[in-house]
């Protein structure tokens, strides 16, 4: 299972998330976020061998786009309800294998609805993130798992939501086969919007390691680009 940690700000954080365990590095581009980092400046800092994410809410391909090249991300996860045409585009522009779809499970009224949108989907994104909340991020809200044994996922998936060393253990209960490829960390590993606490991040990886799911790195899943 790989590991990303979201939300980051400073070369501090990223030198201690590289040599804890953490295989992706998410960058947040949504200015009203109080964990919004200029694109300018996410490409002056150096992330080892994680993988960069950019995170944009935007639904303007051609602003995404922009601000992917900018930051030099390697994978760009969609986190405002863009639509079919946005992603299209954007897998023109920067590969199909390169965009991460989030979806709300708790913003469905049914899971069929849920199916149905990751059908929808699938053929323009590498993986989807399932977030807690109907909207949005970094709140700090675990997402129940009760629709994981219900739906069929089309592409591999992330979850995310309030994740911190003591729920790895509700994880860590689902079967094998029905658990995320990877786990997305943000809010509940700092000490304030965009500044991460080292305890709690080695408190993450020192838990899952006793639980045996990993971390484990991205490849076979993304790849750098370049």
């Amino acid at each position: 299972m790989l590991f990303k940690v979201c939300g980051m700000r400073c070369q501090e954080d990223l030198d201690l998330a590289a040599q804890t365990g953490f295989s992706m590095a998410g960058f947040i581009f949504c200015e009203k976020s109080p964990r919004h980092v200029d694109p300018e400046i996410v490409r002056t800092l150096r992330t080892r061998s994680m993988l960069r994410v950019g995170v944009l809410a935007s639904k303007d391909a051609g602003y995404i786009a922009d601000c992917a090249q900018k930051a030099g991300v390697d994978l760009v996860q969609l986190h405002g309800n863009q639509d079919v045409a946005t992603m299209q585009e954007l897998g023109r522009r920067l590969g199909g294998e390169s965009l991460i779809r989030v979806l709300w499970p708790a913003s469905y009224k049914d899971v069929t609805d849920l199916q149905r949108d990751m059908e929808l989907f699938a053929p323009h994104c590498a993986a989807f993130l399932l977030d807690a909340g109907q909207s949005g991020g970094g709140h700090g809200i675990s997402l129940s798992l009760d629709f994981v044994g219900r739906v069929v996922f089309p592409r591999p998936w992330l979850l995310a939501g309030g994740l911190n060393a003591q729920s790895l253990d509700r994880v860590a209960r689902l079967p094998a086969h029905l658990r995320p490829k990877g786990l997305d960390f943000n809010s509940r590993l700092e000490r304030a919007p965009g500044k991460k606490d080292a305890r709690l991040m080695k408190e993450v990886i020192a838990r899952a390691q006793e639980l045996h799911l990993g971390p484990d790195g991205a490849e076979g899943l993304f790849r750098k680009s370049g």
